[in-house]
């Protein structure tokens, strides 16, 4: 059997730990091949948009809303964006639907992708360089040691691959299935991991709503509702995203999406003090590892005696930023092997 020219590194997950990895390792000369469950990459920083006939053209940001840039890294990955056009700063109306309360301090500023969240993942991808290979809806199932090469096993039980080194940045559960077979620590430290996750509603209306703000948290069952026509490059049409609140979205993660939709749109009328008229469109989504509630807090994990890594938002915690700096330090851990 004729072997292909391995790859340097094969990477799981193209969110953006994934991707942050594999754009180091380019730059660094090494070779990657990269592989997503997903139709594109970018995870949860994601787009859906719908061609309604009444509205036109609908776009929502059902999962990462924004980002906020504290690092060095990050921040210089935000501008070079914002110079591509790529990413603009959102300045929200705010609200609290709970409790009044003074908006959260330290949030700095909300950087926002164009024209969609999913750019996020578009953007890094399309700056990944000719030594990195993308392959979209491969579902990996198993990770294959041999000799001294690794090969990705995906649900139909083909084989991609070879590459010398190996890293993994799906969400916690799927990593520690994936990694276990091969050392048992980074499974232990995957296993105490813990995510909260998210029904997102997605809905849209003929004529405006006339809410009092852009962003708004805080209520008993609604944990976020963002107006989409207030960021920067989206359609004009009144379209709301409204995530449930944790708790509430756990006890109801196995409900009729649409119901949960509804439940939430009642949420936000009871907070708001009156009815909202009847949704045009209405759909949702069930993320089931939405958030890091619990995080590992190493920036990445490494065997002991394999080219073996982990990477992503299960270490350091759910934020985009995070997750990138994760990818980061792992691809230089890669490098200095």
């Amino acid at each position: 059997m004729n072997i292909p020219r391995p790859f340097d590194t094969l990477i799981v997950g193209a969110g953006l730990a994934g991707l942050a990895a594999a754009r180091e390792l380019g730059a660094r000369g090494r070779s990657v091949l990269l592989l997503d469950k997903g139709r594109t990459a970018g995870g949860r920083a994601s787009t859906r948009r719908v061609e309604h006939p009444a509205l036109g053209a609908l776009s929502f940001d059902h999962g990462a809303q924004f980002a906020t840039a504290r690092g060095e890294a990050f921040r210089a990955l935000c501008e070079e964006l914002r110079v591509a056009g790529e990413v603009v700063p959102w300045s929200p109306r705010w609200a609290w639907l709970g409790t009044p309360s003074a908006e959260p301090e330290g949030r700095g500023i909300r950087w926002i992708a164009m024209p969609g969240c999913s750019q996020w993942g578009r953007g890094l991808a399309s700056r990944l360089g000719e030594r990195a290979e993308l392959r979209t809806s491969v579902t990996v199932s198993e990770l294959v040691r041999a000799g001294e090469l690794w090969w990705a096993v995906d649900t139909s039980g083909e084989r991609h691959g070879p590459a010398r080194s190996v890293l993994v940045t799906a969400p916690a559960p799927q990593s520690r299935a994936l990694l276990a077979p091969h050392d048992a620590e980074m499974a232990e430290a995957l296993a105490a991991v813990s995510y909260a996750p998210c029904i997102a509603a997605m809905a849209a209306w003929l004529a405006p709503l006339d809410l009092p703000f852009d962003l708004a948290e805080g209520s008993s069952h609604l944990g976020l509702v963002v107006r989409e026509a207030s960021k920067p490059g989206r359609p004009a049409a009144e379209a709301l995203v409204l995530h449930g609140a944790p708790d509430w979205s756990a006890a109801h993660l196995d409900d009729d999406p649409r119901a949960s939709a509804r439940a939430l749109l009642d949420e936000l009328s009871r907070a708001l003090g009156r009815g909202l008229p009847e949704p045009a469109h209405l759909d949702a989504h069930r993320w089931r590892y939405a958030a890091v509630l619990r995080a590992i807090g190493k920036l990445h994990l490494a065997a002991h005696d394999l080219p073996l890594f982990a990477a992503g938002d299960s270490c350091l915690g759910p934020r985009l930023e995070f997750a990138f700096e994760s990818g980061l330090s792992a691809a230089r851990a890669i490098v200095a092997l």
